[in-house]
């Protein structure tokens, strides 16, 4: 096998427990997973640490009901994961594209798209980091 192959497994390996210690609450796996200098951008901020990134993920953890993947494709230390992110009453469920940047077993970057547009009024005032 390849190294290019060996660093496609890896980075969707990475990413597959990032993902599901996030669904079940596990944010120390969620943080050992993370580079430090991680830069998540989203629809609603950009964060630039891990600490602030796993901040938000346990804000939008508290309205999570469960995450239905769909697909996931990996290139190298990129990983795209397309999921159904079914949100607790009254909030609908989104269809989410995550892109994920994966480097020697940590997550570096990821980037978040969905229509946001029905959390508008939902969501609470992010903190300033």
């Amino acid at each position: 096998m390849n190294s290019e192959v060996k660093a496609t497994d890896s980075a969707r390996e990475t990413v597959i427990e990032f993902e599901a210690a996030w669904q079940r609450g596990d944010y120390a796996t969620v943080r050992r997973l993370l580079a430090d200098d991680v830069t998540f951008v989203g629809p609603f901020e950009t964060v630039h640490t891990a600490d602030a990134y796993v901040a938000s993920l346990a804000r939008a953890g508290e309205r999570l009901e469960r995450m239905e993947v769909r697909k996931i494709f990996a290139d190298d230390g990129d990983v795209a994961v397309f999921c159904d992110l079914v949100m607790k009453a009254p909030l609908p469920t989104s269809f989410v594209a995550r892109w994920y940047t994966v480097e020697d077993g940590k997550i570096r970057a990821a980037r978040v798209v969905f229509d946001a547009r029905p959390y508008v009024s939902a969501a609470p005032p992010a903190p300033r980091s």
